[in-house]
């Protein structure tokens, strides 16, 4: 997360994240890719719990639990869920464009226990008295491990929906937008860096330098990052398919090469994907 992008939320994702919030109690916030706060849902605050334990305590430890999280979601590329030193069950998603992070999704604020983490109560009996404390986090919704499961699940789709409806984008050079919509609608054809800098009427070394400034990567690895989504996409629906399929529907040509950057980029083998995928059914 060296490199920060911008990220533009559309308005439907802040309706999105209030209804859902308001439907499940629980709170949502995004944040931007170096980790810091951009909006959060309207109609859950921080709760209770977590204000007196923040203005007690200091905010230090929830915010560096809070990047290690996003961090280590960044580098798996998936939801990661997670216990806080709270004691509290939340999860983080990172927002995924062309390779690069826009930001993260987390939710949370959610108990699976009936008595706060004993070593909390502890630190906090030490210097307070327990009432306040003990009645803000018993105020917390209280889940199954087998109910949080679920909501997670629901959320991780809503936030691919999200994603796929671009609901939230990469705020960038008008250029370079307009570059990544056709890479978008073409991937499967290759499109070259000659081809696309012909569609802005400028020099490839212009282009190469926009993907560089804007994306922090070149031309060819962000193609090959819209091919690998496709054929992630393509496995999600079809897990009966071949990996051959998956490739072809991706824009590779040559199955083998497709497996092996398949491999060496998302760290697991396509056959391996797919079996995940098949699991699921």
């Amino acid at each position: 997360m060296a490199q920060t992008l911008s990220a533009l939320l559309k308005p439907e994702v802040q309706r999105i994240f209030d209804h859902f919030s308001t439907c499940f109690n629980a709170r949502i916030v995004f944040l931007n890719a170096a980790g810091e706060l951009v909006t959060a849902c309207r109609n859950r605050p921080d709760s209770p719990y977590c204000q007196l334990l923040r203005e007690r305590f200091g905010e230090e430890t929830c915010n560096a639990s809070d990047r290690n999280n996003c961090i280590e979601a960044a580098r798996q590329q998936r939801m990661l869920c997670y216990q806080c030193h709270a004691g509290l069950v939340e999860a983080t998603k990172p927002i995924v464009y062309c390779g690069r992070i826009l930001g993260f999704v987390t939710i949370g604020q959610l108990r699976t226990q009936a008595a706060m983490p004993p070593a909390i109560r502890d630190a906090w009996s030490a210097q307070y008295a327990l009432t306040e404390l003990e009645a803000s986090y018993t105020a917390l919704p209280m889940m199954t491990t087998e109910q949080i499961d679920a909501l997670l699940d629901l959320f991780s789709i809503f936030v691919d929906y999200i994603i796929s409806q671009q609901m939230i984008v990469l705020a960038t050079h008008r250029d370079l937008e307009i570059i990544l919509n056709f890479m978008e609608a073409h991937a499967t054809e290759s499109p070259t860096l000659a081809d696309v800098a012909d569609l802005i009427q400028k020099k490839p070394s212009t282009v190469s330098h926009l993907f560089a400034q804007h994306l922090g990567q070149s031309f060819k690895r962000t193609l090959l990052e819209i091919k690998l989504r496709r054929a992630d996409e393509y496995m999600r629906q079809h897990p009966e398919e071949t990996i051959a399929a998956a490739a072809c529907a991706s824009g590779f040509t040559d199955p083998l090469y497709f497996s092996r950057l398949y491999k060496q980029y998302r760290h697991v083998s396509p056959s391996q994907f797919l079996a995940q995928c098949r699991s699921l059914l």
